[in-house]
């Protein structure tokens, strides 16, 4: 037996049952291993979070309703602060429904049904399920930061590339190294990045800066430190990088270039050399200010390639300044010689003007023509040097000028180029028709785009081109300049990233669609449905070993044009000779099997025989695997052609036979542990059946349970009957039962008939009155049991009686509810009968107004009659506790305000005007219901108020605690009150504890003395005319009544005839 550790936090505000968790946790096995668990508990939430982020605990078992937040809002809070992933069983009530609690957890246990086993299974469950989720979420950090990389590293080339091409398109040295410096800057995310240049005593110039701060700049510094002279010029020469990520914490700085960077401002910095012809030339410079800075190779490398680019523009930038050096000097050759030849006219005027004039003429032409030779030999030499492909050709595409960078790119010399047609050379693949490429460089006089060449090695390169039409003194085109450079890596490397995005995009979403389900069925057939849509394949199935292994295609997804292999009249069972003999051969290997034609791979007659039933063409098969055990096959088929499987292909379907092995897997756990648990509460419940039916019986029954002796002493009673009488047990167990519960003028009586009855040794059912603690008798139904001990002799009597108190009453009522609904029935439905039936008659016909009479007296007694019912109905559900109220925290002057919003329009109607007087504090109520009381009650204040009558509903604290709850509340109510005069102050009835008075007031007629009392019953108005003038069904203020009287609260009316009324009702402020 194996040991497993893991540690739980149990949440629960109840020690008793954190006790009891905690003790089944020590007994928990996992099959035959020992599950040891480390125990954490805490009372609240907030304790519990605490405790998470303290101790990490593998699980969490969570109580749905806990004293300070509810299970939900502890999982949402376990979601906003922690980034791990958390397994969570969430331990509800009957009340809760599943919904209220599975939106955040991994599964919930109803905390009546809770055993041992039941709780060991559920964790087990969730942490594996908390391991599967942590490795996806693995997987995904670890594509991301792959894809960063790669972008990282594009965003690199880039840059190099752009910078590259500004070289090769300028020759404004200070432009493009501003250029380089800005764009390191802006890419590395530094403080300042500058290019130094030497002097000859290796003094040197800051002489380009990019600076984020301002008062940091120091452009045209001169700086001299001679450690840099003394000890690294010559490793700079040999291409030495310096990358200090903390100046400070550098041992083998000098101190005299540690406070050259001091005054700089410097913590962190990179340098790297710039060359000029093996020749040091400069420093190209990242200073990191803020902070220390670790620099990364990537980093590192970068500097390094445009610092050899910087080296090459600084190059092609001296040879520039040379050539306009040599020319400036050619020309005051010039300037010298003309004025030597004035002189010799001034001389020799007369004789030689003619002969003068032609030799200046002569040498003009001359220096010029020398002039631009000797430009355009630079010029060339430049483009010969350059690493980009540099190609001329003239307008029938021969070539005419190839540079080293074009051998180098595409293998073939000068010599071989020079000559050929250049499309023809390169084999070249255009975007579009040459011509329309033709056509928009001579309207534009450039063209750009990319292209696919050939090598001279048959390797094809896609490169991006510049074409520039070149042409003569008179405007006329002469020939074609094209600039191409290689970006065949770059469009790999995006090809390649996408590739992958797209692969792991399918993976994710075939795994999620096969992990979701737990039934075998559902998961295979979404997996072949998903592979053959993502695959385009014609046929996707699973194929499971037997025993024998043989094996049987389970399920498929198959074109409609393929013979389905999973139906009912197919063969189920495939013999493969091979897998037999080798008891799955290569699969048992963890090798995937890959054909792309059965008639051209070597396959056995046997085997491409069985294969042509399938009619498969080409496969990929990939295994299966139940833990270590070869489980099935995942296989894929074209069957209309032969098929090359890509890599990516077949390491997608390697992929997703992993997660269908790891599905697999969580599909047979969940069927062996939905039978495990189904034969052990099997088992318990065989066990526990005896014990389960007493204590059912005498605990929880909503009956009274008592055992007396044979001399009427009370040796047991259950809960149920000591809420019913009144007493404690304390009180009961021990009295005589005639004494203390039968009603003195019965009790002789009662003695009599129970001796009796233990002498027959028989005991009929019986009902008599109790007398409670309260001073109450209650009818009760007994259903008695004598009680024998081993020898069976009689010891006394157990007894089960059902209070049938309230059902008398009932009964009573019932028949008085009949007659009065009987009647409130009949008077609509005769209306209604008489109506249509002189409709029917029609007698009617020929006068409409009297006909739309007789359906507008039809309409208002069916609505009356609907108004009947439902307010009958939601009054016997109240009264007999079928409508649960389901309560929570509100803010009164919320209800009242939603409660007016209601009855608005209803008032403006009868040009009524309604003041409410809020008070904020809240209360626990069910909100439906509490409003349905307010509008209930002002519905009947605008009904019996006059026109340009106002009516007032307000609310007021009362109470020991009033004053120290609510001072601000009554604060604004008293100003309020000030300032609207309500005519009537009701007096209250207030309870002891602290409460709200709601109250509403109207100006109407008023109510009688002797009616106060009876309005709020069934049926009752003050008038019976109301029902026909006002509407209603005289039950409204009976559902208020028993509205209020379930939140614990009072009802009543304070009437003066003929100047209004005011109906208040009281709500506890603490739920009881």
């Amino acid at each position: 037996m194996t040991q497993v550790t893991h540690t739980i936090l149990i949440v629960q505000n109840c020690s008793a049952d954190r006790e009891l968790l905690s003790h089944w946790l020590q007994q928990d096995l996992l099959e035959g291993d020992r599950v040891l668990y480390t125990v954490l508990e805490a009372e609240t939430g907030a304790a519990g979070l605490d405790q998470f982020r303290t101790a990490q605990p593998d699980a969490i078992l969570l109580d749905y309703c806990l004293p300070d937040m509810t299970g939900l809002q502890f999982l949402q809070s376990l979601q906003q602060h922690e980034a791990s992933i958390v397994p969570v069983v969430v331990l509800t009530a009957d009340e809760v429904q599943p919904a209220q609690t599975t939106q955040d957890a991994q599964s919930y246990l109803n905390k009546e049904t809770l055993t041992a086993e039941v709780v060991g299974l559920a964790l087990h469950s969730v942490i594996q399920q908390g391991k599967l989720l942590r490795q996806v979420a693995n997987l995904r950090s670890q594509t991301h930061l792959t894809l960063e990389a790669l972008g990282q590293q594009v965003e690199q080339q880039r840059l190099v590339m752009e910078i590259t091409q500004r070289i090769r398109r300028s020759l404004n040295l200070q432009d493009i190294l501003q250029t380089t410096v800005d764009e390191v800057r802006h890419y590395l995310h530094t403080d300042r990045v500058l290019i130094f240049q030497f002097d000859p005593n290796w003094s040197g110039t800051v002489v380009v800066e990019s600076v984020g701060t301002p008062e940091r700049a120091i452009l045209a510094t001169r700086i001299y430190d001679p450690c840099i002279g003394e000890n690294y010029i010559e490793p700079f020469k040999q291409g030495l990088v310096t990358a200090k990520s903390d100046v400070y914490a550098t041992a083998d700085i000098s101190p005299c270039h540690l406070e050259l960077l001091s005054r700089f401002e410097v913590r962190a910095n990179l340098v790297v050399p710039i060359l000029q012809a093996n020749t040091l030339w400069g420093l190209l410079v990242a200073h990191h200010c803020v902070a220390p800075r670790s620099w990364q190779p990537s980093e590192i490398d970068l500097l390094r390639q445009l610092a050899t680019q910087s080296g090459i523009a600084i190059q092609q930038s001296a040879l520039f300044e040379q050539a306009q050096t040599e020319l400036a000097s050619r020309k005051q050759a010039e300037l010298a010689l003309q004025e030597l030849n004035i002189e010799l006219e001034q001389r020799v005027a007369e004789r030689t003007a003619e002969l003068t004039h032609v030799n200046d003429r002569l040498l003009e032409t001359l220096i010029t023509q020398q002039q631009t030779q000797l430009i355009l030999q630079e010029q060339a030499q430049l483009l010969d040097l350059a690493h980009d492909t540099i190609i001329t050709h003239d307008l029938n595409d021969i070539i005419t000028f190839w540079n080293e960078g074009a051998e180098f790119m595409y293998g073939w010399t000068k010599a071989e180029a020079l000559g050929k047609k250049t499309h023809g050379l390169l084999q070249t693949q255009f975007p579009h028709a040459l011509i329309d490429i033709k056509a928009e460089l001579l309207e534009k006089d450039y063209w750009e785009g990319e292209l696919v060449q050939t090598c001279r090695d048959g390797s094809m390169i896609t490169v991006d081109s510049r074409w520039a039409l070149q042409k003569d003194e008179l405007g006329r085109p002469i020939k074609v300049l094209e600039i191409n450079n290689n970006i065949s890596d770059r469009k790999r490397a995006e090809a390649a990233l996408q590739q992958q995005a797209r692969q792991e995009q399918l993976l994710w979403r075939v795994t999620q669609a096969i992990r979701q389900p737990l039934e075998l069925n559902v998961i295979l057939n979404t997996a072949v449905t998903e592979v053959r849509q993502l695959l385009q394949a014609d046929r996707v199935a699973v194929y499971q070993f037997t025993p024998d292994w043989n094996g049987t295609f389970i399920a498929e997804s198959v074109g409609a044009e393929w013979i389905p292999l999973v139906e009912p009249n197919i063969q189920k069972v495939w013999e493969d000779t091979y897998l037999q003999e080798t008891q799955g051969g290569r699969f048992q290997n963890h090798e995937t099997f890959v054909i792309s034609d059965i008639y051209t791979a070597g396959l056995r007659p046997c085997h491409i025989d069985l294969l042509e039933q399938f009619q498969a063409r080409s496969y990929t098969i990939a295994p299966v695997f139940s833990g270590d055990r070869l489980w099935g096959l995942l296989a894929i088929y074209q069957n209309a052609a032969p098929r090359q499987w890509q890599t990516w292909e077949i390491d997608l379907s390697q992929q997703i036979a992993s997660q269908l092995a790891i599905a697999i897997q969580q599909s047979e756990l969940y069927s062996q542990l939905q039978i495990e648990l189904q034969e052990r509460k099997q088992t318990e419940a065989g066990l526990r059946e005896a014990e389960r039916r007493w204590r059912s019986l005498f605990e929880s029954t909503n009956l009274a349970v008592i055992s007396l002796d044979t001399n009427g002493a009370i040796n047991a009673a259950n809960p149920f009957f000591l809420k019913l009488t009144g007493y404690t047990a304390s009180e009961v167990l021990g009295q005589n039962w005639f004494d203390l519960l039968i009603p003195a003028d019965q009790v002789q009586q009662q003695q009599q008939l129970f001796q009796e009855n233990l002498k027959q040794e028989f005991y009929p059912s019986a009902q008599h009155k109790i007398l409670i603690k309260s001073g109450e008798q209650k009818t009760i139904n007994w259903s008695i049991t004598l009680l024998r001990n081993p020898k069976g002799d009689i010891i006394g009597v157990t007894s089960i009686g059902e209070d049938v108190t309230q059902r008398q009453a009932v009964e009573k009522l019932k028949d008085e509810f009949i007659s009065i609904v009987s009647h409130e029935l009949r008077t609509p439905l005769t209306s209604i009968r008489g109506s249509l039936g002189l409709l029917a008659t029609g007698v009617m016909d020929n006068e409409p107004v009297a006909m739309k009479r007789m359906i507008e007296i039809a309409s208002i007694d069916t609505e009356r009659l609907v108004r009947l019912v439902n307010d009958i109905l939601d009054l016997e559900k109240l009264e007999t506790g079928r409508l649960s109220l389901v309560r929570e925290w509100c803010d009164t002057a919320d209800l009242m305000q939603r409660a007016i919003a209601v009855m608005e329009s209803s008032a403006q109607e009868s040009n009524v005007q309604l003041i409410v007087q809020p008070l904020s504090i809240p209360i626990w109520v069910a909100p439906d219901r509490i409003i349905q009381t307010f509008t209930n009650l002002v519905s009947n204040a605008i009904k019996f108020s006059s026109a340009n009558s106002t009516i007032w509903l307000k609310a007021e604290l009362q109470g020991v605690e009033a004053e120290e709850r609510g001072n601000r509340g009554a604060e604004n109510h008293e100003n309020v009150e000030a300032s609207t005069h309500s005519p009537i102050h009701p007096s209250t009835h207030p309870p002891i504890h602290p409460h709200i008075l709601f109250s509403i007031t109207d100006h109407g007629r008023g109510i009688p003395t002797d009616k106060l009392e009876s309005i709020f019953g069934r049926f009752q108005q003050v008038d019976a005319s109301d029902s026909r003038d006002k509407g209603g069904t005289g039950l409204g203020l009976a559902i208020c009544k028993s509205i209020v009287q379930q939140h614990g609260g009072q009802i009543w009316v304070e009437s003066i005839w003929g100047q209004g009324s005011t109906f208040c009702f009281t709500l506890p402020l603490q739920p009881e």
